[in-house]
């Protein structure tokens, strides 16, 4: 009966949004790309535009990124104006975070949420 509650519970939490889920591999990969990304910034007209490289160098070789490997990403920002962020000449929606507990303001590319087969 308990776990029964508990898995409601968890479902409950996931469904509004609350809970994150994922797999093995999409959590190794966020790993391997937040550990190795590279990127700049650019300063241009009171906006701060973080410009993040396509090419993602590990210890274990080298890949291009495509935009699915960047979810989950989050930047910190310290102006008033959030940043943009630019990959591969196009501009990424992101969300606008609210403070944490430190009140450090930040950006994220929103997850995609997980399909299950039925």
């Amino acid at each position: 009966m308990y776990q029964s509650v508990s898995l409601q519970n968890i479902k409950m939490e996931f469904e509004s949004g609350k809970l994150l889920v994922s797999t093995v591999a999409r959590l190794l990969n966020y790993i391997e790309v937040s550990t190795h990304l590279s990127f700049n910034t650019l300063k241009q007209n009171n906006k701060t535009i973080i410009i993040i490289n396509p090419k993602l160098n590990t210890p274990i070789g080298n890949r291009m990124l495509t935009l699915l490997d960047l979810t989950g990403l989050t930047f910190y920002y310290s102006s008033n104006i959030p940043p943009q962020i630019s990959f591969m000449g196009k501009e990424i929606q992101v969300s606008q975070n609210t403070p944490d507990k430190t009140e450090k303001k930040s950006i994220s590319i929103p997850w995609k949420q997980l399909e299950y087969p039925n």
